[in-house]
């Protein structure tokens, strides 16, 4: 788990509501909560990393796997 900036590179948001609340945090300054999950396929294609949102728990998107 780390804290992350909204405006990380490569975030995909889940959906049109979660594009917004991640503006809406970028401009507050927030920050975001990023979770690691390994699996087998880390070695080619790197970690699961999905995103969400520090105040709500609800998840925000997610980090394309290489």
């Amino acid at each position: 788990m780390a804290v992350i900036e909204p405006d990380s590179a490569g975030l995909m948001p889940a959906g049109d509501a979660e594009k917004k609340r991640v503006e809406e945090i970028k401009a507050a300054g927030g920050k975001l909560i990023a979770v690691y999950y390994s699996t087998d396929q880390d070695a080619l294609i790197g970690p699961l990393t999905i995103v969400f949102d520090p105040e709500t728990e609800k998840l925000l998107g997610f980090f394309m796997r290489r």
